[in-house]
Protein backbone atom coordinates (compact mmCIF):
# COMPACT_ATOMS: atom_id res chain seq x y z
CA UNK A 1 0.00 0.00 0.00
CA UNK A 2 2.86 2.40 0.63
CA UNK A 3 4.18 1.76 -2.72
CA UNK A 4 1.24 2.55 -4.09
CA UNK A 5 1.08 5.67 -6.52
CA UNK A 6 -2.26 7.02 -5.39
CA UNK A 7 -1.65 6.12 -1.92
CA UNK A 8 1.97 8.09 -2.29
CA UNK A 9 -0.38 11.44 -3.95
CA UNK A 10 -2.75 11.78 -1.04
CA UNK A 11 -0.17 11.83 1.63
CA UNK A 12 2.39 14.07 0.02
CA UNK A 13 -0.63 16.48 0.04
CA UNK A 14 -1.26 16.68 3.34
CA UNK A 15 -4.41 14.47 3.16
CA UNK A 16 -5.77 11.47 4.25
CA UNK A 17 -6.92 8.16 3.10
CA UNK A 18 -10.21 8.07 3.41
CA UNK A 19 -10.37 4.52 4.90
CA UNK A 20 -8.27 5.90 7.24
CA UNK A 21 -10.23 8.79 8.28
CA UNK A 22 -13.29 6.86 8.23
CA UNK A 23 -11.62 4.52 11.18
CA UNK A 24 -10.24 6.85 13.11
CA UNK A 25 -13.65 8.70 13.56
CA UNK A 26 -15.26 5.65 14.44
CA UNK A 27 -12.78 4.99 16.92
CA UNK A 28 -13.22 8.39 18.65
CA UNK A 29 -17.36 7.81 18.76
CA UNK A 30 -18.11 11.37 16.17
CA UNK A 31 -21.54 11.30 15.90
CA UNK A 32 -23.00 12.15 12.66
CA UNK A 33 -22.54 15.78 12.11
CA UNK A 34 -19.15 15.87 13.64
CA UNK A 35 -18.65 12.64 11.04
CA UNK A 36 -19.78 15.09 7.59
CA UNK A 37 -18.27 17.74 8.75
CA UNK A 38 -14.56 15.90 8.79
CA UNK A 39 -15.71 14.53 5.33
CA UNK A 40 -16.55 17.92 3.97
CA UNK A 41 -13.26 19.44 5.72
CA UNK A 42 -11.05 16.61 4.12
CA UNK A 43 -12.83 17.85 0.57
CA UNK A 44 -12.20 20.82 0.89
CA UNK A 45 -8.30 20.52 1.43
CA UNK A 46 -8.43 18.52 -1.93
CA UNK A 47 -10.44 20.74 -3.39
CA UNK A 48 -7.93 23.44 -3.08
CA UNK A 49 -5.19 20.96 -4.37
CA UNK A 50 -6.78 20.32 -7.47
CA UNK A 51 -7.05 24.17 -7.83
CA UNK A 52 -3.35 23.87 -7.57
CA UNK A 53 -2.61 21.03 -9.59
CA UNK A 54 -4.36 22.96 -12.54
CA UNK A 55 -2.75 26.17 -11.63
CA UNK A 56 0.56 24.44 -12.58
CA UNK A 57 -0.06 22.55 -15.02
CA UNK A 58 -3.10 23.21 -17.24
CA UNK A 59 -0.52 26.03 -19.59
CA UNK A 60 1.48 22.71 -20.32
CA UNK A 61 -1.81 20.71 -21.01
CA UNK A 62 -3.09 23.31 -23.65
CA UNK A 63 0.48 23.09 -25.09
CA UNK A 64 0.37 19.83 -25.85
CA UNK A 65 -2.89 19.61 -26.95
CA UNK A 66 -2.17 22.33 -29.58
CA UNK A 67 1.46 20.58 -30.47
CA UNK A 68 -0.44 17.82 -31.24
CA UNK A 69 -3.06 19.52 -33.82
CA UNK A 70 0.62 21.29 -35.32
CA UNK A 71 1.34 17.95 -35.81
CA UNK A 72 -1.66 16.88 -37.30
CA UNK A 73 -1.45 19.90 -39.85
CA UNK A 74 2.13 18.95 -40.90
CA UNK A 75 1.27 15.88 -41.71
CA UNK A 76 -1.10 16.92 -43.95
CA UNK A 77 1.05 19.79 -45.48
CA UNK A 78 3.71 16.99 -46.19
CA UNK A 79 1.40 15.25 -47.96
CA UNK A 80 0.01 17.54 -50.09
CA UNK A 81 3.71 18.55 -50.65
CA UNK A 82 4.38 14.95 -51.80
CA UNK A 83 1.98 14.84 -53.93
CA UNK A 84 2.49 18.37 -55.94
CA UNK A 85 6.21 17.12 -55.80
CA UNK A 86 4.78 13.77 -57.31
CA UNK A 87 3.13 15.71 -59.74
CA UNK A 88 6.00 18.32 -60.87
CA UNK A 89 7.85 14.88 -61.17
CA UNK A 90 5.28 13.56 -63.44
CA UNK A 91 4.67 16.70 -66.06
CA UNK A 92 8.48 17.25 -66.07
CA UNK A 93 9.33 14.42 -67.63
CA UNK A 94 6.29 14.46 -70.31
CA UNK A 95 7.76 18.25 -70.72
CA UNK A 96 11.01 16.92 -71.48
CA UNK A 97 14.22 18.48 -71.52
CA UNK A 98 13.78 20.06 -67.67
CA UNK A 99 13.41 15.96 -66.31
CA UNK A 100 15.99 16.59 -63.82
CA UNK A 101 14.54 19.87 -62.09
CA UNK A 102 11.30 17.07 -61.71
CA UNK A 103 13.99 14.77 -60.01
CA UNK A 104 15.54 17.63 -57.38
CA UNK A 105 11.47 18.59 -57.03
CA UNK A 106 11.14 14.89 -55.76
CA UNK A 107 14.21 14.81 -54.26
CA UNK A 108 13.80 17.97 -52.00
CA UNK A 109 10.25 16.68 -51.23
CA UNK A 110 11.69 13.24 -50.08
CA UNK A 111 14.23 14.57 -47.79
CA UNK A 112 11.77 17.10 -46.49
CA UNK A 113 8.83 14.04 -45.81
CA UNK A 114 11.50 12.12 -43.63
CA UNK A 115 12.53 14.95 -41.58
CA UNK A 116 9.20 16.29 -40.57
CA UNK A 117 7.83 13.22 -40.25
CA UNK A 118 11.26 11.52 -38.12
CA UNK A 119 10.58 14.32 -35.89
CA UNK A 120 6.80 14.16 -35.85
CA UNK A 121 7.66 10.91 -34.20
CA UNK A 122 9.84 11.71 -31.27
CA UNK A 123 7.37 15.01 -30.39
CA UNK A 124 4.22 12.52 -30.56
CA UNK A 125 6.56 10.27 -28.24
CA UNK A 126 7.20 13.05 -25.46
CA UNK A 127 3.26 14.85 -25.51
CA UNK A 128 2.05 11.04 -24.62
CA UNK A 129 4.39 10.75 -22.00
CA UNK A 130 4.63 14.22 -20.53
CA UNK A 131 0.68 14.28 -20.53
CA UNK A 132 0.45 10.93 -19.21
CA UNK A 133 2.81 12.32 -16.18
CA UNK A 134 1.09 15.97 -16.05
CA UNK A 135 -2.61 13.95 -15.90
CA UNK A 136 -2.03 11.38 -13.17
CA UNK A 137 -2.11 13.99 -9.94
CA UNK A 138 -4.88 15.67 -11.23
CA UNK A 139 -6.87 12.47 -11.74
CA UNK A 140 -5.69 10.82 -8.76
CA UNK A 141 -7.38 13.88 -6.98
CA UNK A 142 -10.52 14.22 -9.06
CA UNK A 143 -10.39 10.66 -7.58
CA UNK A 144 -10.28 11.20 -3.72
CA UNK A 145 -12.52 13.90 -4.33
CA UNK A 146 -15.64 11.72 -5.87
CA UNK A 147 -14.98 9.05 -3.08
CA UNK A 148 -15.46 11.89 -0.57
CA UNK A 149 -18.91 13.12 -1.96
CA UNK A 150 -20.08 9.41 -2.11
CA UNK A 151 -19.26 8.85 1.42
CA UNK A 152 -21.24 12.12 2.22
CA UNK A 153 -23.85 10.36 -0.29
CA UNK A 154 -24.06 7.72 2.01
CA UNK A 155 -25.33 9.26 4.62
CA UNK A 156 -28.88 10.20 3.64
CA UNK A 157 -30.85 12.80 2.50
CA UNK A 158 -32.35 13.48 5.84
CA UNK A 159 -29.27 13.26 7.76
CA UNK A 160 -26.98 15.61 5.20
CA UNK A 161 -29.74 18.17 5.72
CA UNK A 162 -29.65 18.15 9.59
CA UNK A 163 -25.78 18.68 9.05
CA UNK A 164 -26.30 21.66 6.64
CA UNK A 165 -27.86 23.35 8.91
CA UNK A 166 -25.00 23.33 11.84
CA UNK A 167 -22.47 23.33 9.30
CA UNK A 168 -22.54 27.11 8.16
CA UNK A 169 -20.00 27.54 5.14
CA UNK A 170 -19.35 23.64 4.82
CA UNK A 171 -22.99 22.96 3.75
CA UNK A 172 -21.87 24.32 0.38
CA UNK A 173 -19.64 20.75 -0.02
CA UNK A 174 -22.49 18.90 1.28
CA UNK A 175 -25.31 20.73 -1.65
CA UNK A 176 -22.48 20.02 -4.27
CA UNK A 177 -22.21 16.07 -3.22
CA UNK A 178 -25.80 15.90 -3.04
CA UNK A 179 -25.94 16.85 -7.02
CA UNK A 180 -22.94 14.84 -7.91
CA UNK A 181 -21.84 13.29 -10.42
CA UNK A 182 -19.79 16.18 -11.91
CA UNK A 183 -16.29 14.69 -10.86
CA UNK A 184 -17.29 11.76 -11.69
CA UNK A 185 -17.94 12.95 -15.11
CA UNK A 186 -14.66 14.57 -15.79
CA UNK A 187 -13.11 11.36 -14.05
CA UNK A 188 -14.69 9.63 -17.58
CA UNK A 189 -13.79 11.91 -19.78
CA UNK A 190 -10.42 12.22 -18.95
CA UNK A 191 -9.70 8.43 -18.48
CA UNK A 192 -11.65 8.33 -21.74
CA UNK A 193 -8.86 10.45 -22.90
CA UNK A 194 -5.54 8.35 -21.61
CA UNK A 195 -7.26 5.06 -22.83
CA UNK A 196 -6.94 6.98 -26.33
CA UNK A 197 -3.39 7.94 -25.91
CA UNK A 198 -2.59 4.62 -24.65
CA UNK A 199 -4.40 2.74 -28.03
CA UNK A 200 -3.43 5.52 -30.15
CA UNK A 201 0.62 4.97 -29.02
CA UNK A 202 0.20 0.83 -29.16
CA UNK A 203 -1.19 1.64 -33.09
CA UNK A 204 0.98 4.26 -33.94
CA UNK A 205 4.04 1.59 -35.52
CA UNK A 206 1.64 1.00 -38.26
CA UNK A 207 2.11 4.27 -39.62
CA UNK A 208 5.67 4.40 -39.61
CA UNK A 209 8.52 2.52 -41.45
CA UNK A 210 11.76 2.44 -40.05
CA UNK A 211 14.40 3.77 -41.47
CA UNK A 212 18.87 4.15 -41.01
CA UNK A 213 17.88 7.82 -39.98
CA UNK A 214 14.61 7.07 -37.55
CA UNK A 215 11.28 6.08 -37.98
CA UNK A 216 9.31 8.10 -40.38
CA UNK A 217 5.61 7.92 -41.74
CA UNK A 218 4.97 5.86 -44.34
CA UNK A 219 4.71 7.70 -47.74
CA UNK A 220 1.06 7.95 -48.49
CA UNK A 221 -0.13 7.63 -44.50
CA UNK A 222 0.42 11.52 -43.61
CA UNK A 223 -2.85 12.52 -44.39
CA UNK A 224 -4.80 9.68 -43.00
CA UNK A 225 -2.34 9.58 -39.37
CA UNK A 226 -2.98 13.37 -39.39
CA UNK A 227 -6.62 12.51 -38.81
CA UNK A 228 -6.58 10.37 -35.80
CA UNK A 229 -4.28 12.58 -34.44
CA UNK A 230 -6.39 15.72 -34.60
CA UNK A 231 -9.23 13.34 -33.28
CA UNK A 232 -6.86 12.42 -30.50
CA UNK A 233 -6.05 15.73 -29.97
CA UNK A 234 -9.80 16.84 -29.93
CA UNK A 235 -11.04 14.52 -27.44
CA UNK A 236 -7.94 15.62 -25.19
CA UNK A 237 -9.40 18.75 -25.34
CA UNK A 238 -12.82 18.07 -24.49
CA UNK A 239 -11.17 16.50 -21.35
CA UNK A 240 -9.26 19.37 -20.43
CA UNK A 241 -12.44 21.12 -20.42
CA UNK A 242 -13.89 18.83 -18.59
CA UNK A 243 -11.06 19.54 -15.84
CA UNK A 244 -11.97 23.74 -16.17
CA UNK A 245 -15.80 23.48 -16.00
CA UNK A 246 -15.08 21.61 -12.58
CA UNK A 247 -13.08 23.59 -11.16
CA UNK A 248 -15.97 26.38 -11.61
CA UNK A 249 -18.40 24.11 -10.06
CA UNK A 250 -16.12 23.67 -7.28
CA UNK A 251 -15.33 27.27 -6.30
CA UNK A 252 -19.12 27.35 -5.27
CA UNK A 253 -18.59 25.53 -2.33
CA UNK A 254 -14.63 26.29 -1.71
CA UNK A 255 -13.27 29.29 -3.05
CA UNK A 256 -9.89 29.15 -4.25
CA UNK A 257 -7.41 30.93 -1.51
Amino acid sequence: MSQDPEYQFILRNGLRPWNELCSDMKLKGYNETRTIECIAEQLCKAVQCYYKLLSERSCSLREHISELFSIANNLDKVSKGTKIAGITGGATGVAGGVAAAGGVTGASAAIAHKVNTTQDKKKLDKIFQDYDNLMKDIMFCLKYINTGFELLKEKGSSTLNQARRDLGNLSKVIDLAATGGASAKAIEANSKASGLIEGFALGMDFYFTQGKDGQSVKRGLESKFAKKIRKLADQLRKGFQELLQIKTLFKKCCPEE
